[in-house]
């Protein structure tokens, strides 16, 4: 019989102690002492409650889905073998401690373990060295911080909400990029950041959010390729002529285009655009969504209507490493980060770490935030991608990560109990794709395409 989550009342020694072992292997060899000195959060006078146990025992708080400072202290005391007080530990949950997360987590980002597939396997993306989705998900908070993260308004009333924006390497399966912003800094205001992040020989997949044209200028100076879906209202031109083109009218009484144009008046930025006509009800879906879209004031034209019924996508990608077929194709890969996402919000408690408390600071929603992101990427990242190639090693199939996501959130305290093959037996088993022969699932195309 699997255990359940744990709960810190009825915890006992054993199951802490190898939680806490676990735990504690996997951030071994992030420096803490030297990342506490430099955030200010570790002073000369030595104290009780040091960042790693801290930080150990939030881990344990977080899996149990349970957040408050009193379950904290106590498992806190399970790390420590000493009391500590819920006031102990608000105490130590200060602007510094948030800067010495921030520090712990880019260390994480660079202890993930990259899965050994995807890379040389997949065709489609050969030729490039990291293929980066770029993207992001909404916290709600709770009102009392909407002075450091202001959210939307509803009925007169300001809201208070964060977005994680995310840079995730889909060939390595590893994180590369996290940024913590209120709700209302846009994913146009974001897209600027991906030009310090990738290289030269990357490839960059974003919606259409993130479609700024001088940002694709300063991606390209870098050889840079990029995969967008189209905006609407974005004007194009005849590469030759300079005439204006009615994308609208290429389209007419065909089922796809595939055409370098001039994009923008004043960005005059050479690109390729790709168009493909939708299936019925999936045209009839967006228009529908679109009708029915909360915000009245956008009053959409016929033009752009009629437009839906296409996906359009624009691209730097050269004809002859990529048929249109195969950059809308690319574009579906987007999927793999909303999927992460979905896991984050379903799985892992992302929402309940939020305690609903006036006494919330900004320091707090960041500490708290930081601290799931560096979770994320030493077990998250970690159990996947072992798992994923044990499971292939052993079954010639693939791991979805949506199941494995639930094995873990249900199974945890099992999960350590246990040996190594009894959770790769369990995991080998519960948590494959089901057979499909109608589509391929995720890892079919990043390994088989």
């Amino acid at each position: 019989m699997f255990h359940q989550k744990l709960n810190p009342m009825t915890t006992n020694s054993t199951q802490a102690k190898q939680q806490k072992k676990k735990i504690q292997e996997q951030i071994a060899k992030i420096p803490f002492n030297k990342l506490a000195r430099e955030s200010g959060f570790k002073k000369r006078k030595k104290k009780k409650i040091d960042g790693r146990n801290l930080l150990t025992s939030f881990f344990m708080m977080g899996l149990d889905g349970k957040a408050s400072y009193r379950n904290w202290a106590i498992y806190l005391h399970e790390v420590i073998h000493q009391i500590v007080s819920p006031v102990g530990v608000w105490k130590r949950v200060t602007g510094q401690w948030s800067q010495f997360l921030w520090l712990v987590l880019q260390s994480s980002l660079k202890l993930q373990i990259a899965a050994p597939t995807g890379k040389k396997s997949c065709s489609l993306f050969k030729g490039f060295k990291r293929v980066l989705l770029q993207d992001s998900t909404s916290i709600g908070l709770p009102v009392c911080v909407n002075k450091f993260f202001p959210g939307n308004r509803s009925k007169g009333k300001q809201l208070a909400g964060a977005k994680i924006q995310s840079v995730y390497d889909l060939l390595s399966g590893c994180f590369c990029h996290f940024a913590l912003t209120a709700y209302t800094y846009n994913d146009q205001r974001a897209a600027q950041r991906i030009t310090s992040i990738a290289h030269k020989g990357d490839l960059v997949i974003r919606d259409l959010g993130y479609m700024v044209l001088n940002c694709f200028r300063q991606m390209l100076e870098k050889d840079i390729d990029f995969v967008s879906r189209y905006k609407y209202g974005i004007k194009l031109y005849d590469t030759q002529t300079g005439q204006h083109l009615n994308l609208l009218k290429l389209l007419r009484k065909k089922t796809d285009i595939d055409l370098w144009v001039i994009a923008g008046d004043a960005e005059r930025l050479k690109v390729r655009i790709v168009a493909v006509k939708l299936p019925g009800k999936v045209a009839l879906e967006r228009k529908r969504k679109a009708a029915q879209h909360h915000n009245k004031r956008l009053n959409h034209s016929k033009e752009y209507m009629q437009l839906l019924s296409y996906g359009i996508y624009i691209t730097s990608v050269k004809e002859e490493q990529w048929n249109y077929l195969e950059v809308v194709e690319s574009y579906s890969f987007r999927w793999r980060i909303e999927t992460i996402f979905k896991c984050w919000k379903s799985h892992f408690n992302v929402d309940s770490l939020i305690p609903q408390s006036t006494l919330l600071t900004k320091a707090r929603v960041e500490g708290i935030i930081y601290a799931m992101l560096i979770f994320v990427t030493l077990f998250q990242v970690h159990f996947y991608n072992y798992f994923a190639t044990k499971v292939k090693e052993r079954t010639g199939q693939f791991l979805s990560l949506i199941k494995l996501c639930e094995f873990i959130e249900t199974h945890l305290v099992w999960m350590i109990e246990s040996t190594l093959q009894k959770v790769e037996d369990a995991v080998s088993y519960y948590c494959r794709y089901d057979k499909r022969s109608e589509r391929k699932n995720y890892m079919e195309k990043i390994m088989l395409s």
